[in-house]
């Protein structure tokens, strides 16, 4: 058979589509790359234990940058509503005839009484510090404790989340009545706790006053100012301390009855002498008894953890601490990373 018919008879060879080819080589190039690409991804891939941690330090620094904006000490503190001659800053300023209502950052406020006199203290990052030199203030403060301060030429009064009214005498002599929540005063070593309802007077020489219940008789009220300061007379101020006490307790309801006059001698029960001390813990215990573990012998030796404990016992609400345990650890936690 001759070529030509050998061609004829199979047909005519086709020669291949070059443009089809060059298509399916694109196409695999292309998977091959993208293959590439994903196996870099995997190896490069960050362990879980590391983004994490990124993850949780990222909050972190987030929720400090967030209380520190909420809670930093500005250093003048700029009127609220008609605004006077000048903010409250570390220079002294004296309010005259009219009030001055200032902003404490963004924890509050405080209103200056005419006739106040006071100045800002330049604090740390977690502290608000006022100083009083004479003169009225009312304070109203949402914070956690121990972030806003008031120095007087004799005490000085810290918030433990509250609102408070403060005023200042020109010998140093102070009073002190809370509405809501706590503040301690505190002098050369002596403190008092000073809750919502209760009034506390301090003496031209800085003692703190014992709390109580401004109702009470005058005469009273003396007595508890003499125990507070040291100067009883021969047991007389005591016996009419607790029998006001015992009058003003029998038509108060229980939770009252602690808040009050177990207060009252609990503050009493660290001033007076030894001698007394019995029966004041005597009294106190017909108001709240002592906790297990706390005992006779212990409150006596004014163990300072048995007289924590029994202070709670008097009312769980009842301390430097109040709110859930949330709140708290936060609180600590804020104080300990702005310390």
């Amino acid at each position: 058979m001759r070529p030509d018919e050998f061609r004829r008879g199979m047909g005519e060879p086709r020669l291949p589509d070059a443009e089809r080819q060059w298509t399916a080589i694109r196409s695999r190039l292309d998977e091959a790359r993208a293959g590439q690409h994903r196996g870099s991804l995997r190896s490069a891939r960050v362990p879980l234990p590391f983004a994490a941690a990124a993850a949780l330090a990222a909050v972190l620094v987030g929720i400090v940058a967030g209380v520190y904006r909420q809670f930093a000490a500005p250093e003048r503190w700029m009127a609220v509503g008609p605004a006077p001659a000048a903010a409250l800053d570390t220079a002294w300023v004296e309010t005259g005839s009219a009030a001055m209502r200032v902003a404490v950052g963004r924890i509050g406020h405080v209103t200056l009484a005419p006739g106040a006199k006071a100045r800002v203290v330049r604090g740390a990052w977690n502290e608000h510090r006022l100083a009083l030199a004479r003169g009225t203030i009312e304070a109203v403060i949402a914070a956690p404790p121990r972030l806003f301060f008031v120095e007087t030429p004799t005490v000085l009064a810290t918030d433990l989340g509250c609102a408070y009214r403060l005023e200042v005498g020109d010998d140093g002599a102070a009073a002190l009545s809370v509405s809501v929540g706590w503040v301690e005063l505190a002098h050369d070593g002596v403190r008092s706790v000073v809750p919502a309802g209760l009034t506390a007077l301090v003496a031209a020489d800085g003692t703190p006053g014992i709390p109580h219940d401004a109702a009470l008789p005058a005469e009273a009220r003396d007595a508890i100012g003499r125990l507070a300061s040291g100067r009883p007379d021969r047991g007389v101020d005591l016996d009419l301390v607790i029998a006001a006490l015992d009058s003003a307790d029998v038509h108060a309801p229980w939770n009252i009855r602690n808040q009050t006059s177990g207060i009252t001698l609990w503050h009493l029960l660290q001033r007076v002498d030894a001698a007394e001390r019995p029966r004041v813990a005597a009294a106190l215990a017909q108001r709240a008894e002592r906790p297990a573990g706390v005992t006779r012998e212990g409150i006596l030796a004014l163990n300072r953890q048995m007289l924590d404990r029994w202070r709670r016992a008097l009312h769980p609400m009842w301390g430097e601490e109040p709110g859930p345990l949330w709140a708290v650890a936060a609180q600590r936690i804020w104080l300990w990373v702005m310390d």
